[in-house]
This record gives C-alpha cells, sequence and structure tokens, in this order.
C-alpha cells in the first residue's frame, strides 16, 4: 500500500506571494483532488494557523540520528507543542515501527528558548513527562540521555483544507509556508502535504485513490519530495568539512584540519563501524606497526605505473620521511619502540594507538559520528557535496574527503564503497585487488608439508621476493608469498601463474650441486631424503625425490623394499617404526626412506640440485579480500592536484589512505601512507576553505 502521507515541494513560479493568494492557490488545489476523485460539490475554504518549529539532531544510534521536531502554535493565551519524530526501531518496546505523531501534546506556559542551555535541559525535563507509554515504553529513559543538539527552527504559516472522496476517506491538504533557519543560514520554504486523516480506516484508503492523487498534484506542477525539511536544514547546516572514514588516514586528516586552523565544530568525521580505527586493532598482529624507519620510494608502487603517476608518488615519499611523521608523534606524546626498523607504540598495543586518537578527537571537539553508514555521494552543481547517510537524512558540505579504506577484512567493516563513491563522482580508479594475502597453488605434493617454514625465493619474470616462505595446506603464506602476491596481482588477476620456488637461497646452483656430490660419495648408505640435510628439510627432500624420480626403476626397487621392511616391523610389532613410516609415506612419499644415496647417478643429483634452486610451483590464485591486508590500485595519482590528493574534476574534494593507487611493502609502510596521506589531505582542505 502506498503511504498515507504524500509530500510536495512547491515550485518557485507557483509559490504565492500573500496569505489571500496561499488560500486561493489551496483552494485550486482542493479542487483539483476533489475531481481526481470524482466528488461533486465546491472546494473546501482553507483556515490558516501559525506556528514554530524547533528541530533537535538525536545522536543515539537507536533513533537513527534523524531529527525530532518540536512544534508551537499559539491557541488564545496558550501554548501548543507538539512532537514528531522517526520510525522508532528496535529495541524500543513493542511499539516498534511506531511513529510520534502530533496526537501526542502537552500545553506549555511559554516557548523555550534553544538558545539558553538551560531552557534546553527545561525542555527536556518537559518531554519527559509526556506520556509516551503509547508509542513506546522506553522512549522516557532514552529521551533523558540525550543531549538535545538543536539542528534548526522554523517559522511557517498552515493553509489547511480538509475534504472527503466519495468513499468516505477523509483527506487533509496543507501549505506550509515560512523560513526554516539552519546553524548557518535560513530560507525560504513551500511544502505541500496531502494526508489521510487519522479518523480514517485503515482500509478505507485505497492506493488507487493515493496513485491518483498524486498523480494529479505533480501534473499540477508540484514536485513530489520526502524529509523536505530535513533535507532544507542539512542544506543550512552545511558542514565545512566532512570526512568519510574514521580509519587511521580519516583521523589524521581531521585532525590535521583542527591544527591548520579549522573549529572542532566545523569538522565531522564519520565512520559506520562503532568505533573509529576498528582495523587498526588488528595490524601487526595487534601491537600496531605503523611506520618504518626505511621508508624510501622502493617501498611503495601503484598498479598505474605512468610516468605522471610515478612522479606524483616519487614527491610524496620525499615529502614524507619517517622523521616528520614522528613530529606528528610526538606533538600527540606517542611514544614509539623499534624492531629491525619497525615502528610500533611503546606499549606494543594497538589500543593504545586507538585510545590515544579517540582522545586526541575529543580534546579538539571534533564531531565524530559513529555507526553511521554512507548510502550514496554526489557532487552539488552549484559547488559542495551530498552525503545520503540514512533514510531521508543528508549531510551537506563544502569540502569532502574521501577516506573510507579499500575492500581488504570485510570483516572488519570494509566493503570496497569509498571506491563506489569516488567513481559515483566520475574520477578515474584502476582495477581493485587484493594485496598482501596468501597464494593458492595447485601442487598437492607441497600443501601435505603444510606449516614447513623456510627461507626461500619466489620469482616470476622479473618479480622476486626472498625471505621466510611458509608451506600450507592451500599453498603458499608468509612475507614473502604475500608481497609477491602484490607485485604480481594483474598478472594473477589474468589466470594461473607459474613461478620458481629456491629453497636454497643462500647458495648458488654450482655450489649446492658440489655440495650434493661430495655427500653422494661420502655416504652412499644414507637415504636419498638426508642428502640435502642442513640445506632443506627431510620432508621437502622427499617431495622433490619423488617429482624428480616418479615412475623410475630406482624407486620402485626402494617402493617393494620399503613394502618388505614394513611387513617385518609389523610381525615384530614394532609400532614406534610402523609410526615413523606412516609419517614418512605422507611426507616424503612412499619408499623414500629406503631410497638410498647409492642408487642415485650424477645426473640425478645434479637435477636434484637444479630443482632446489628452481622449483616450479603454479599459483592458481590468491586467498582474496578476507585474508589481504590491503586493496591495491584506486583513485589514479595523474588525475590529482598536489600536494592534498585534491580532485581536479571537483573542486573542495579530496582523498587520502587505501583509496589511492599507492601501495606499499609489509612492515608499516602501508600505515605510513594512510597516516601522511591524511595528514596532507586534510591541512589541503582546511587551507582551502581558510583561503590560504
Amino acid at each position: 500500500m502506498l503511504e498515507r502521507e504524500l509530500k510536495f515541494r512547491l515550485p518557485p513560479e507557483l509559490e504565492p506571494d500573500s496569505g489571500e493568494a496561499a488560500r486561493l492557490l489551496l483552494g485550486q488545489l482542493a479542487g483539483l483532488c476533489l475531481k481526481t476523485l470524482n466528488c461533486d460539490g465546491d472546494a473546501p475554504l482553507p483556515s490558516a494557523e501559525d506556528y514554530d518549529a524547533l528541530y533537535l539532531d538525536s545522536p543515539d544510534e537507536r533513533l537513527g540520528r534523524r531529527l525530532v521536531s518540536l512544534r508551537q502554535r499559539r491557541e488564545g493565551d496558550v501554548i501548543r507543542l507538539c512532537l514528531k519524530g522517526p520510525a522508532l526501531p528496535d529495541p524500543l518496546g513493542d511499539a516498534a515501527g511506531a511513529s510520534l505523531r502530533p496526537e501526542t501534546e502537552r500545553h506549555l506556559s511559554r516557548w523555550l528558548d534553544p538558545a539558553d542551555p538551560g531552557d534546553l535541559a527545561r525542555l527536556r525535563a518537559e518531554l519527559l513527562t509526556l506520556d509516551y507509554r503509547a508509542f513506546a515504553p522506553d522512549l522516557p529513559a532514552l529521551l533523558a540521555q540525550l543531549p538535545l543538539t538543536v539542528r534548526g527552527r522554523a517559522r511557517f504559516t498552515r493553509h489547511e483544507a480538509r475534504f472527503q472522496s466519495a468513499g468516505g476517506s477523509a483527506f487533509a491538504l496543507s501549505l506550509d509556508l515560512g523560513v526554516l533557519t539552519g546553524s548557518r543560514a535560513a530560507e525560504r520554504v513551500a511544502i505541500v502535504e496531502l494526508e489521510v486523516s487519522r479518523e480514517a480506516p485503515e482500509a478505507a484508503v485505497t492506493d488507487r485513490e493515493l496513485g491518483a492523487l498524486a498523480a494529479a498534484l505533480g501534473g499540477f506542477g508540484l514536485v513530489p519530495t520526502r524529509f523536505e525539511k530535513a533535507r532544507a536544514l542539512a542544506r543550512l547546516g552545511r558542514i565545512p568539512l566532512l570526512i568519510l572514514g574514521a580509519g587511521p588516514a580519516g583521523v589524521a586528516a581531521a585532525l590535521a584540519a583542527r591544527e591548520e586552523g579549522l573549529e572542532g565544530a566545523d569538522i565531522v568525521l564519520v565512520e559506520r563501524n562503532r568505533r573509529i580505527g576498528r582495523k587498526l586493532l588488528a595490524t601487526g598482529n595487534g601491537r600496531c606497526n605503523f611506520s618504518n624507519l626505511a621508508v624510501g620510494s622502493g617501498a611503495y608502487a601503484s598498479l598505474d605505473e605512468t610516468p605522471a603517476a610515478a612522479a606524483a608518488r616519487s614527491r610524496w615519499v620525499a615529502d614524507w620521511p619517517f622523521a616528520r611523521l614522528n613530529e606528528y608523534l610526538n606533538a600527540a606524546a606517542l611514544s614509539c619502540h623499534v624492531e629491525e626498523g619497525r615502528v610500533y607504540p611503546a606499549s606494543q598495543r594497538a589500543e593504545t594507538v586507538v585510545s590515544l586518537l579517540e582522545e586526541l578527537l575529543a580534546a579538539a571537539a571534533i564531531d565524530v559520528r559513529c555507526s553511521l553508514r554512507v548510502l550514496g555521494v554526489e557532487a552539488l552543481s552549484g559547488g559542495g557535496f551530498a552525503v545520503r547517510v540514512s533514510e531521508g537524512e543528508m549531510l551537506f558540505a563544502d569540502r569532502l574527503i574521501l577516506a573510507g579504506g579499500g575492500r581488504a577484512v570485510p570483516g572488519l567493516g570494509a566493503d570496497g564503497s569509498a571506491a563506489a563513491w569516488a567513481r559515483a563522482l566520475g574520477e578515474s580508479l584502476t582495477e581493485l585487488l587484493p594485496g598482501l594475502v596468501p597464494l593458492c597453488t595447485s601442487d598437492e605434493d607441497l600443501k601435505g608439508l603444510g606449516g614447513l617454514r623456510l627461507a626461500a625465493t619466489l620469482t616470476a619474470g622479473r618479480i622476486s621476493e626472498q625471505g621466510e616462505l611458509l608451506l600450507t595446506d592451500y599453498g603458499l603464506s608468509g612475507i614473502i608469498a604475500m608481497e609477491f602476491a602484490s607485485a604480481a596481482a594483474p598478472r594473477l588477476a589474468a589466470g594461473a601463474l607459474e613461478i620458481r620456488l629456491d629453497v636454497c637461497p643462500g647458495h648458488d646452483e654450482d655450489a649446492v650441486r658440489d655440495l650434493l656430490e661430495r655427500r653422494r660419495k661420502r655416504l652412499p648408505g644414507s637415504a636419498a631424503s638426508r642428502l640435502a640435510a642442513g640445506l632443506v628439510d627431510a620432508g621437502l627432500s622427499g617431495v622433490l625425490w619423488r617429482r624428480l624420480l616418479a615412475d623410475s626403476a630406482e624407486l620402485r626397487r626402494a617402493e617393494a623394499a620399503a613394502a618388505a621392511s614394513g611387513g617385518a616391523a609389523a610381525d615384530a610389532g614394532d609400532r614406534d617404526r610402523r609410526r615413523r613410516r606412516r609419517r614418512d609415506a605422507r611426507v616424503q612419499g612412499p619408499g623414500d626412506s629406503a631410497l638410498k644415496v647409492r642408487d642415485l647417478s650424477p645426473k640425478q643429483v645434479a637435477d636434484f640440485a637444479r630443482l632446489l634452486k628452481s622449483l616450479p610451483v603454479t599459483v592458481t590464485g590468491t586467498r582474496g579480500d578476507d585474508q589481504a591486508q590491503l586493496t591495491l590500485g584506486g583513485v589514479r595519482l595523474d588525475t590529482l592536484e598536489e600536494p592534498g590528493f585534491a580532485s581536479r574534476r571537483h573542486p573542495g574534494l579530496f582523498f587520502c589512505g587505501e583509496l589511492l593507487d599507492i601501495h606499499g611493502r609489509c612492515g608499516g609502510y602501508n600505515l605510513h601512507f594512510a597516516f601522511c596521506s591524511g595528514i596532507e589531505a586534510g591541512a589541503a582542505a582546511a587551507r582551502s576553505l581558510l583561503g590560504r
């Protein structure tokens, strides 16, 4: 069924210039409605009354941050006050979904001054005496905790006409004319409402009647609208600087803008999670590795490697060494601890950093709004931006910083929506790919070695990463696997990729071959899997011998010997030896422990050395955004102005953090970029507002 209330905005060309003209216009509209409903008779005579309204922001997330309006009208010497609010969601009791409507009224002896904090306190006390039990039993207790921030006020003249359809449906048609005043400006508004009277039964009004009335009024020139007063108040309370995303980049942007000279109340920081810095809490295994002493151009890359993008990245790296970030950290009283160049908080706890950022935001009086989901962003034709944050609520801003991050770790609230906002604004972005993420392979024999750590080098063409590698039951992990995934991301996105694994990175192939050959001659009775002892794990050695000698006569003889030995062990009841043999069968392959060095030829030893230095592994993909540490790609650097990562397409729009096409290696480089790019964007946005 259609809504029982239709709202329209009166375009300027139809707006009446006097009370008499307003009554005539409303009479015309009432006559049009009667004709649409096939009713005979003359249009009703409109009545008129003046009223004032005070609009309060309700920051409790259970009320969805929607406006609560208090309306007063004078009846002789008495001022009648009524409260209207949004639909009330759970957990407000059995009446969830009901609306506070004007029946909830109380006579007050005078109008309360919204500029007087004492009057606001008395107003809240008055509200608590109202009987809300019919609407929401828990609302009085809830209102007692609300700060009741004033968003604006209005002074209207309401012209109203009432009529009935032939079927008995009762309607109230009203025209509100007046001035709406927000926290920063005022504007004249003209709103037409067609409401089904509360006396009419629900079933008495049909979708067909309401649809016909909506079409008729629209044909007259009225513009359908919803939440027009809330939208107007948002425009009139336009935010100087709005930042979407309260991760490290967004928080740094807010604090930098405050340092640059903006008032805290002029900065609004929006976050979809219940608390700022949720992903920050998980970084560095909870220790928060937020920078690195070795910050430099070699630590960063972009998917879009154009000369202009490379130049922009190099400029940023040169401008933001660790020493410069450390100045900000010292000013914020954050002590650091350094391990092998990686920078952590002295407490080595991410919670310390997040708590400090929360305290800094509070001390700067910055307006932080958590649990607020952004649904859309658009640029306004006259300048500025509109951000839809919930049904019917819009935030309007002069400057906008997108700091919403990427898609990595959706379990912590990431969904890539910031990239969608940037695209909706017409910005140019690269593809988005998971970065610093484990690799999936198709090599089942290596998956059987899950949990094995080893020093290795991964290579594919010109891409090479060296360090500690972790073999897993799905493929490859560890820092070098994740950094390889970032470096090879575009190639991996195109399909399977064959890489080479060097499991003896400290020796060249000739040295490995010579060592193995000497052992072949001196240790003929040893198991073949022990030939590379001290170079690689015995289990890995066994897997490689099976690859090398698959279907060979030597391996068949070894398997037969192993089977015979296994039968004898079983007869003897040697449980320990059987257990070890079963383990060998899983890790090394059947017969490997029985394959002796004397069975190997010099060529086979040389081939084994070559395999140790260049083991082919097929990478089929990555573990995706769920296990990625960051998102690669984003807004192209060559489309932005420096400094501040400012949009060329939309003056007043800035970007920072993971949304930009810059990514770093493991070791604190990406958090360093998030903080520093946020500082740069926030300062640039503030300077543009302050005319500097």
